[in-house]
């Protein structure tokens, strides 16, 4: 089977992309011969041909540039347009003014956002049902930044909203609900023994993460708890989060924001660790079918994080990290 990496049409002696679902950027490294015309700010389009078929695996841009003796090669590092607002902050020149918006929705706040750290590509609003959509300062008080780094901000916004922003191969920059469940339908079926298509796995389960009461804090007055019993933890017993920001201001967007984090936050952490065959088409926030009898796992998996690493003298390799 022919796959090779290629960047900006120039084949690479070895790559490697990585996405996680809970980290804001994804990632490009690749190793070239010489230097070309890769520098600190190129744009890069990074492309997995296999058998003759190009897919798009990553836009960015370069961020680092290292020179390697005595292999004599050139690395880079890229990344895509979310570190923009990773690395922009808000400094306003008057600090006890600062930067207010007043009866706006997160996704028009959060797109706000965005364009003060320089995104203006075209945003996509993907399906939000069944979550509601949040007006934030609807009454006699803005939402207010002061000094804060914008990816902060949208942070702020996600926790509360249940909303998550990335962006896509292309560069497009998607405002969408939280989904870090499986989906109802598998877009790869990965199978374990002799003949299957697994080459290594890892399964854990733990409460670690497991919260089953969610307290809310909003502006003066504004609360709300979600709680439920959990069948891992003893009777009673209540692992709690506290959620506290000054922008839920009733005490209908705190009680929201308490149900939504439950539903994520009440369940055990299954993670799975497993390492395939490439496939350019496998990308974060995919669901997977995944059985493997020796350790048990079987069922629909959401695509958490997944690498693929290509190199001239190794077999191309996804590495996913799923989780229900």
């Amino acid at each position: 089977m022919s796959t090779y990496l290629k960047v900006n049409d120039h084949k690479v002696m070895r790559g490697e992309t990585n996405t996680n679902y809970a980290s804001p950027c994804k990632r490009l490294t690749f190793t070239v011969p010489y230097q070309y015309e890769f520098d600190i700010g190129t744009t890069v389009t990074g492309i997995i041909n296999q058998n003759g078929v190009d897919t798009t695996v990553f836009y960015g841009t370069v961020k680092q540039v290292s020179r390697r003796r005595p292999e004599n090669v050139w690395e880079f590092m890229a990344e895509d347009i979310i570190q923009r607002p990773v690395e922009y902050w808000f400094a306003p020149e008057n600090i006890d003014e600062g930067i207010t918006w007043s009866n706006i929705s997160h996704l028009a706040l959060a797109k706000s956002i965005l364009l003060y750290a320089s995104i203006a590509n075209e945003f996509v609003i993907d399906d939000w049902t069944p979550y509601p959509t949040f007006q934030f300062a609807t009454g006699p008080e803005p939402v207010k930044v002061q000094t804060a780094n914008a990816w902060d901000v949208i942070t702020w916004i996600n926790q509360i909203t249940g909303m998550y922003v990335y962006a896509d191969n292309s560069g497009n920059v998607h405002l969408s609900r939280i989904a870090d469940e499986p989906g109802l339908v598998a877009s790869k079926t990965f199978v374990g023994g002799n003949s299957g298509t697994i080459k290594q796995i890892e399964y854990t389960r733990s409460d670690e993460n497991l919260r089953n009461k969610v307290v809310v804090y909003g502006a003066s007055g504004v609360q709300a708890i979600s709680q439920a019993a959990s069948p891992y933890l003893p009777a009673n017993y209540y692992k709690t989060a506290i959620i506290s920001y000054s922008m839920i201001d009733t005490n209908e967007m705190a009680a929201e924001t308490a149900s939504i984090n439950l539903s994520r936050m009440n369940k055990l952490t299954e993670t799975v660790i497993l390492e395939v065959n490439g496939d350019p088409s496998l990308d974060a926030r995919a669901t997977v079918q995944i059985t493997e009898p020796n350790t048990g796992v079987s069922g629909l998996w959401f695509v958490n994080q997944i690498s693929h690493r290509l190199s001239s003298d190794a077999p191309y390799l996804c590495r996913l990290t799923c989780k229900k």
